[in-house]
């Protein structure tokens, strides 16, 4: 055997306890040297494991793909996989037998219905707990959205302001500071910019005039140093029209796609900007109205390209991105309409049905693996909490030995015999303190998300009923979905372990359990995951 060792540390919150890489590295090493392992690559990466992308990871499955390793040694399976994509493509690795062994400090994976299952959740619970702070993050938006903060970035003639009551970022200006401080009041998070704000109130008012044409707005916006940002340049047509008709002057906001009601102070009254709205239009002929393409890029044409969104007559439709122009490779020209792909899709996630027997005796087997790692991990503490004990001991008895009446000559311990001893029992002691936390921090409380993850998969398709399409798309990223269309047929394909959980309805019984078996056993059809779990639900254990 040929291993890998793979170790990552992000600064992601599920990462705040974990050892850093150098530390990983350590560990790994020696274990590898106490269990004779044959290492060919030490591979570290600083990096979020919540998307795909990591070269380092890729540098990695390249190496098994070119067999020039089969096995992998990693702290602990997150290291490898927060996201579905990457998760999957372990497994697949490890079906094809492109990975023989995955090896962490406490458990050896290998290519068995058991140990793949085991691992499936493990990476699920990953990207479950990837999501979850997706969900903290988006609660906080939400809170903000409530009190009427603007969550984002304030536009020109807007100050953020952070939670010290000055100003944030980059825009920070002695000088604005001093202008705020002032006002003699406490700072909203977004307050009016005393320089810029009214710029741009005299901007609009040559705009609501009438009598300015676009090349003139663009030269008094020159002339009072409204300039582009970053580039300093004059502002272009459709920049001075953004600002212009930027609801956020109005004192409300929009937000995915959603109008909210600010707490600042606004630069234009409703009527003005209604106004401005009307004079814009008739100057420059522009289009105010934004399509919200919800499923481009998550479709894949039959010939490889991918589906692209069009309006037409009040509708969305969806068709393959090479069918088109005059360079057009793609002969399937037909249109699929948003709502009908929509349909299709709802249709598919209803299928997401754990039959209960099956959910039952799952979180039964899965509550005696955690039992039996809470065990492990529990063993473990109590050894290093006798070790760190012992070296406290052997400290303390140093220092007794060196403060002694015995010892004024430094007959019995010299100064430079202390310091070296004393030196070698803190590092120790550190060491043993630092894998106390990280053992603390492995008794992450996994079975319950795992249980959420079951009862996510059995809402699924309420909550995609439920979901706006935006929400829609955010909830399919996470699945990992990909979406094929053969002719008028659009199917879709997840990724695991979402996956195999697909069309279980038909596991219900018994007799109907023994025919499928009988059935994928003879094709060679069976899932290697599901093949230890049809026996046992035939003999109703």
């Amino acid at each position: 055997m040929k291993y890998i060792i793979y170790c990552r540390r992000s600064q992601d919150r599920e990462d705040k306890q974990v050892l850093s890489v150098e530390s990983q590295k350590r560990e790994l090493l020696k274990h590898a040297q106490e269990q004779g392992l044959t290492i060919v690559d030490v591979i570290c990466e600083d990096m979020t494991a919540y998307k795909r992308g990591r070269p380092k990871f890729k540098q990695m499955m390249d190496l098994f793909e070119k067999e020039e390793a089969n096995g992998i040694l990693t702290w602990h399976l997150t290291r490898l996989a927060r996201n579905g994509a990457d998760g999957g493509l372990i497994m697949s690795f490890i079906d094809e037998k492109k990975i023989k062994e995955l090896r962490t400090i406490e458990k050896i994976y290998f290519n068995n219905a058991d140990d793949k299952f085991m691992m499936a959740i493990h990476f699920a619970m990953a990207k479950k707990s990837s999501d979850d702070t997706s969900s903290f993050v988006i609660n906080n938006l939400k809170t903000k959205l409530e009190l009427g903060e603007y969550p984002g970035v304030a536009p020109y003639g807007y100050l953020n302001i952070d939670g010290n009551g000055v100003i944030a970022g980059k825009r920070f200006d002695r000088k604005k500071q001093e202008m705020l401080e002032r006002l003699g009041r406490g700072l909203k998070r977004i307050e009016l910019d005393p320089v810029e704000a009214p710029l741009i109130r005299r901007l609009i008012d040559f705009a609501l005039t009438g009598a300015y044409s676009m090349p003139m707005l663009q030269i008094e916006a020159e002339n009072m140093g409204i300039k582009g940002k970053l580039s300093g340049k004059k502002l272009g047509k459709q920049v001075i029209i953004n600002i212009l008709l930027n609801k956020f002057y109005t004192g409300r906001f929009y937000y995915l796609g959603e109008l909210h009601q600010g707490i600042h102070e606004p630069l234009v009254s409703e009527e003005e900007f209604e106004r401005l709205d009307q004079i814009l239009k008739r100057k420059s002929h522009y289009k105010n109205e934004k399509h919200d393409y919800t499923f481009s890029t998550l479709i894949f044409c039959e010939c490889g390209g991918v589906l692209s969104g069009e309006f037409q007559k009040g509708t969305h439709y969806y068709r393959c991105g090479r069918a088109k122009g005059r360079d057009a490779t793609c002969i399937n020209t037909k249109h699929v309409r948003q709502d009908v792909l929509d349909g299709q899709i709802a249709e598919v996630l209803e299928k997401f049905i754990i039959p209960q027997r099956l959910l039952s005796w799952g979180l039964k087997y899965l509550k005696i693996a955690y039992e039996e790692e809470n065990a492990v991990i529990g063993l473990k503490e109590s050894s290093l909490q006798q070790k760190l004990k012992n070296q406290r001991t052997k400290l303390e008895r140093l220092t007794s030995k060196w403060l002694s009446e015995d010892n004024l000559n430094g007959d019995l311990v010299s100064n430079d015999e202390y310091k070296i001893q004393k030196l070698g029992l803190m590092k120790e002691i550190s060491e043993i303190d630092c894998q106390l936390k990280d053992n603390s921090g492995e008794g992450d409380n996994w079975l319950t998300k795992c249980e959420n993850f079951f009862e996510d998969i059995r809402t699924l398709g309420v909550r995609y009923q439920g979901c706006k399409l935006i929400g829609k798309r955010t909830l399919l990223n996470a699945m990992g979905a990909k979406f094929f269309r053969n002719g008028d047929k659009v199917t879709l394909e997840l990724g695991k372990p979402y996956s195999y959980f697909l069309d279980m309805e038909s596991l219900k019984s018994p007799s109907e359990l023994s025919i499928i078996r009988i059935k994928q056993i003879k094709t060679g059809t069976l899932d290697p995951v599901l093949y230890k779990w049809l026996p046992r639900l035939d003999s109703n254990q």
